[in-house]
């Protein structure tokens, strides 16, 4: 599966290969993502990588969601073309997606409570150092008492969102490997692809026809080196 370039200003990605960029340095120029490119914001744990390539993240921005005008008669159009085994792939790999964001999350409110709680340590270090004749203007130069109250009203507002999250206890599947979220992410692409070629009818019937002997090979190719046998699709019947 070839990669393709997309716009992205928020999370530029590198290479494996290739040393990031330091903050300042990032800019709006086009970025090149694949399958082996990674989101260094995404860490692995427990000796899995779970990092979300950038490719699969452009590409699943692209989906349509329940709260962006899907609904379940959209997804259950898209998860038709699948085999059964496919579909629970697919739906592993959301799981795990949707874990490594609520993982973020935290790590993310952490980091904003930290931000907050530093701006609120540096104005009273710059307030009760400075000298007598310093203080005043010192403390005029930062911020006043009411600003400063809001930023502890926010710190504690966070720390309290963050304290929910953590004491929840979380559910998910096992984990998939590598190679199963490489297959999730080619039978979700195939299925969305499917979709739009199936509205247009005979006109595009060639470009389903290649989307479906291209997932084949690939899938067939994932399942040998994953020792699972050739496999592939029985057909062109979608799955029930």
């Amino acid at each position: 599966m070839e990669g393709f370039t997309v716009e992205d200003e928020t999370v530029p990605t590198v290479s494996p290969s290739v040393a990031p960029k330091t903050e300042g340095e990032a800019d709006g120029s086009p970025q090149h993502f694949d399958l082996s490119a990674e989101d260094p914001e995404l860490e692995a744990d427990g000796g899995y990588d779970n990092r979300a390539s950038s490719f699969e993240q452009a590409f699943d921005r692209n989906l349509p969601a329940a709260a962006a005008g899907g609904n379940l008669e959209q997804i259950r159009e898209r998860l038709q073309f699948l085999s059964i085994e496919d579909q629970k792939t697919v739906c592993r790999r959301e799981c795990q997606i949707a874990q490594q964001q609520h993982d973020a999350l935290q790590r993310q409110l952490q980091q904003t409570i930290d931000r907050y709680r530093r701006v609120v340590q540096l104005h009273g270090a710059m307030t009760s150092h400075a000298g007598a004749g310093e203080s005043a203007v010192r403390s005029e130069c930062v911020m006043d008492e009411e600003v400063l109250q809001k930023y502890r009203e926010r710190i504690e507002l966070l720390e309290k969102m963050l304290s929910t999250l953590c004491s929840e206890a979380t559910v998910s599947l096992p984990r998939l490997t590598p190679m199963e979220r490489a297959k999730g992410f080619a039978f979700s692409s195939y299925a969305n692809t499917a979709v739009a070629a199936n509205k247009l009818k005979d006109g595009t019937a060639p470009v389903l026809e290649n989307a479906r002997g291209a997932l084949v090979s690939f899938a067939s190719r994932l399942r040998r080196g994953s020792g699972e046998g050739a496999g592939g699709y029985a057909g062109d019947t979608p799955a029930a």
